[in-house]
């Protein structure tokens, strides 16, 4: 056992190494395992040290492995795939107290905890633990039994069900359009006092995407407040501080009773969509299983009682 420690490099830098590898981007491995870009390079460093030998090639702006490794990288890759596979087995079929759902931030706050209180009425026996971060949850690693995910719907770490597209709109409280006026015209609107946040993934939209979509040619925007969380731009809005960008979905219930409203009748269809994932290995608890019949059930009524994208 002795020995076994003294050869094994640290979990820590394999599971960074992992996710860069995967990844082939340190700032992707970053998000994906909710810490900083340079804390995930200094546990690669940490690792090539160890080892005595690289394990990427550096080059502007992309990564690649070393030959190897990718020897490394498949073996760890089969060393986590065989433990969690382990792991599940040991635990499929003993009780749970919890059922654990991941999302982010945004979508846990404006759209999942607004309707769990259904779930949780028709299923009073379920106990629910919703863990929120801005990254993406990995099936195969994170302690989660569903997730909730924005994309294109392929994911190798589980099986995603469609709930609906979206659009995104400028929106703002209806006490800063009466203090402010409304821009009438795409240039106005980008000299309007604007709200930002910081974008951690590239499949989001921000207002650079939406202005130039409808062909705007002032070059500067004017960006008033810049918060780093989608939750707290809208926060903003709500209190009159400036226009912010509305995921429509999202903000479905804050526009019905009229604490924000669109600001312009322009619209920008998003390419992707909001999916409900388990995961790919293994079979579906039942109190996952009801969970996600749950959520099917009420993504569809919400798509038949609206006009966005389905």
């Amino acid at each position: 056992m002795h020995r076994l420690r003294r050869s094994l490099p640290s979990l820590t830098a394999l599971l960074a190494f992992d996710a860069a590898a995967r990844a082939g981007s340190f700032t992707r491995a970053a998000m994906d395992l909710g810490v900083t870009q340079a804390a995930v390079s200094r546990q690669i460093q940490a690792l090539e040290a160890d080892l005595g030998f690289p394990l990427f090639h550096r080059q502007h702006r992309r990564i690649d492995l070393t030959e190897r490794g990718r020897v490394l990288a498949a073996s760890v890759a089969q060393g986590f795939t065989q433990i969690a596979e382990t792991a599940e087995t040991l635990t499929r079929d003993s009780p749970r107290d919890e059922l654990a759902i991941g999302a982010t931030l945004a979508f846990s706050h404006f759209w999942l905890l607004p309707r769990i209180s259904d779930f949780r009425a028709r299923h009073p026996g379920f106990k629910l633990r919703i863990l929120t971060q801005d990254a993406s949850f990995d099936l195969q690693r994170d302690p989660v039994d569903v997730a909730f995910r924005y994309g294109a719907g392929t994911w190798a770490d589980g099986r995603g069900i469609k709930l609906f597209g979206d659009e995104v709109v400028p929106v703002a409280s209806p006490a800063f359009l009466a203090a402010h006026g409304v821009p009438r015209t795409i240039e106005a609107l980008a000299e309007a006092p604007l709200i930002a946040f910081e974008v951690t993934d590239p499949s989001w939209l921000g207002w650079d995407e939406f202005m130039r979509s409808f062909d705007c040619h002032v070059e500067r925007r004017n960006i008033a407040l810049r918060c780093n969380t989608y939750v707290d731009a809208i926060s903003a809005a709500l209190a009159g501080h400036g226009i912010a960008f509305g995921w429509t979905r999202l903000l479905e219930d804050l526009l019905a009773r009229n604490q924000l409203v669109r600001v312009t009748d322009k619209r920008l269809p998003v390419p992707y969509g909001y999916f409900v994932l388990a995961s790919a290995r293994g079979r579906t608890s039942n109190a996952a299983q009801v969970f996600l019949d749950w959520v099917r059930e009420t993504a569809a009524d919400v798509v038949r009682r609206s006009e966005l994208p389905a």
